[in-house]
């Protein structure tokens, strides 16, 4: 049974029709969780691929032999700005990563008590755009902030959470040497660059789990602001990696609607736009995604933009994350593309939804394996409830997330619950 729904102000502003910034949220047991699914989804479609490439070609295949595949593709239908300072204000307001990434890493001595800490919250202004104020914000997190250095967990945890333990210290290795902000100084002397200070969003994470010039990421990003940022944060980071020695993949950052991008890379009929959605029967009515569109001729009418273009996804091995704000009433859309993405078994699909009154959350569509996660969290200050469907899942991910299960509830404070199988039509 499921303990119910908590409602935290600060989580839901995006449900009273405010702005939704992800920068309050990152690094939380939503992103914790999340994340640690699409690395898992992500190694389980490259091991998949790379040992069918490795195959030589059977003697009925001597005289057509099957075309490689080029690599694996990321695709992100909301890209976010790819990259996330805990030290900043919106961060250090809601702290949501205290009850997420934060427990995965050893905590630091502080020289302050619990209570000292508290007060001197009191004097800080965290949504403050003045320079002196987030130096002094920045100063105070350092303080708390823990070691970048891995937590000991359980065993059974490890399989599960260690992928995204490891990328999130290389991540902030290539800040520390990389960004050129000041640190700010520790009573202790200890250096931020022995603190967990950044947080890497899916965009990042996925580069860095498929280096190489044969994998691609496609990166969907609607608010111009956040577009721009993920784009200099991708092309600053390729440049660090590439000097470190390091390969990175094939990119494309695109300012643009995710949903309908996403489905057209994929040769899918477009998914209307509910806020333009009439009744049924007008010829206006949104289009069902349910039959895959003619590669030739896509049913898509989003024009093509960089990156891959109209059609190109169709028969290639893909990971996509759907993770959107739900700033706005979206559920015919979704559902759109969840039902289209069902029908390509190359394709592994995470969908990220909120439990409230305000979502609809899209159904799973009929026929494909899926793993449906319902996570219900035991401290309101770690944010609201939350679930993904995942389709055609890998076995990586499966058993990893199994034998996680039992321990995750005293490392991330959330009860998880998982079901297994195939959605049936009726």
């Amino acid at each position: 049974p499921f303990i119910g729904f908590l409602e935290v102000s600060h989580v839901y502003l995006v449900m009273q029709g405010i702005s939704y910034r992800h920068l309050y949220h990152a690094g939380g047991a939503a992103d914790v969780l999340k994340h640690s699914l699409l690395l898992h989804a992500l190694k389980d479609a490259a091991s998949v691929l790379a040992a069918k490439n490795s195959k030589p070609p059977s003697q009925s295949s001597l005289q057509a032999p099957a075309v490689q595949d080029d690599g694996l593709v990321y695709v992100d239908t909301h890209g976010g700005r790819g990259f996330y300072d805990l030290f900043s204000g919106p961060a250090q307001r809601t702290r949501e990563f205290a009850h997420g990434v934060a427990r995965l890493f050893e905590p630091s001595p502080s020289s302050s008590t619990w209570a000292e800490q508290e007060e001197q919250r009191r004097e800080l202004s965290f949504d403050s755009k003045d320079y002196e104020m987030m130096k002094k914000v920045s100063a105070h997190a350092a303080e708390s902030a823990p070691l970048l250095k891995p937590r000991a967990l359980p065993q059974t945890l490890r399989p599960f959470l260690s992928p995204l333990v490891n990328t999130v210290i290389k991540a902030n290795s290539f800040s520390s040497a990389s960004l050129g902000i000041a640190p700010p100084p520790r009573k202790d002397g200890l250096p931020a660059s022995r603190l967990l200070r950044w947080y890497p969003g899916s965009p990042l994470l996925a580069a860095l789990m498929l280096p190489g010039p044969a994998h691609a990421l496609q990166l969907f990003e609607a608010r111009r602001a956040e577009s721009a940022q993920l784009h200099t944060t991708m092309t600053h980071l390729k440049k660090v990696a590439l000097l470190a020695g390091q390969e990175w993949p094939r990119l494309a950052v695109v300012n643009g609607d995710g949903l309908a991008g996403t489905a057209s890379c994929f040769g899918l009929a477009a998914p209307a736009s509910d806020t333009h959605a009439t009744s049924p029967g007008s010829a206006s009515a949104p289009v069902p995604l349910s039959v895959r569109a003619s590669r030739a001729a896509p049913a898509s009418s989003a024009p093509a933009s960089k990156g891959f273009r109209a059609g190109d996804l169709a028969d290639r091995a893909a990971v996509v994350l759907i993770d959107p704000a739900y700033e706005k009433s979206m559920h015919g859309q979704l559902q759109a593309l969840l039902d289209g993405l069902a029908t390509l078994p190359r394709v592994t699909t995470l969908f990220w939804f909120p439990f409230s009154d305000r979502v609809q959350v899209p159904a799973l569509p009929p026929g494909p394996a899926h793993l449906t996660v319902i996570v219900n969290m035991t401290n309101p200050d770690a944010g609201p409830n939350f679930g993904f469907h995942v389709l055609h899942p890998g076995p990586g991910l499966c058993s990893s997330l199994a034998a996680a299960l039992p321990h995750l509830e005293s490392v991330l404070a959330a009860r998880v619950h998982v079901r297994a199988g195939r959605a049936s039509s009726a």
